[in-house]
């Protein structure tokens, strides 16, 4: 996972279930009416990017849930957690020392399959549903979970810089081999005034489909 990422991003996965008890009672606090199945996956997004962070020096101790949902990191490091169905991977970096002068981290996974044809229309561009149309359907499933996958990515690497929604109307994605360019539609955001495009790059473990991008 950390070959996606620039030096100094330490990334670390996790398959199946994670246990509710390795959390704080504050990160319990955070999903006080949480169902057990998302406390254990709340869970092990937490015990991933506690790992991360502690190879990079950090004190283990709990990981906050802000006002807008998103993790709260120590001051001076940079990270992003994602699950989905059986599986969590977070990545962390120092700030300070990051290879690339790492700002943002963003990271999401996706199980193949999940972005059917009926949410083609809500997800996205029509540049990229008809990228999908000129698939198989096999690539089609696949495609598919990269694009929306690629753009929440994007969406957690910028969030933390301008705190300002992305729709993913608003951004239009093109795959490369193992990598992939998020291009600004909506050149009002925020993020715009930083660049117009975003490289980030991506990976297809069966059944999951893994991206990442650093600002």
């Amino acid at each position: 996972m950390a070959a996606l990422l620039p030096r100094g991003v330490v990334a670390y996965e996790m398959k199946g279930l994670c246990s509710a008890d390795s959390l704080f009672d504050a990160e319990r606090d955070c999903l006080a009416k949480a169902s057990a199945p998302r406390l254990q996956e709340f869970a092990a997004g937490r015990a991933c990017a506690r790992a991360a962070l502690s190879a990079l020096g950090w004190s283990a101790g709990p990981i906050l849930v802000g006002a807008d949902r998103s993790p709260v990191w120590p001051p001076g490091f940079a990270g992003s957690i994602s699950h989905t169905m059986g599986y969590c991977l977070a990545v962390a970096a120092k700030r300070s020392d990051a290879g690339a002068a790492i700002r943002s981290l963003g990271v999401d996974a996706e199980t193949m399959g999940s972005v059917t044809s009926d949410l083609w229309s809500h997800l996205m561009r029509d540049e990229e549903v008809n990228h999908l149309l000129r698939l198989g359907e096999a690539e089609q499933a696949v495609h598919a979970s990269l694009i929306f996958s690629a753009k929440e990515a994007f969406y957690k690497a910028q969030y933390p810089l301008t705190h300002g929604w992305v729709n993913f109307e608003d951004v239009a994605v093109e795959l490369g081999d193992s990598t992939f360019v998020a291009t600004l539609r909506n050149t009002d955001l925020p993020i715009a005034k930083q660049a117009l495009t975003f490289e980030g790059k991506f990976r297809i473990d069966y059944p999951y489909v893994v991206t990442a991008m650093a600002i």
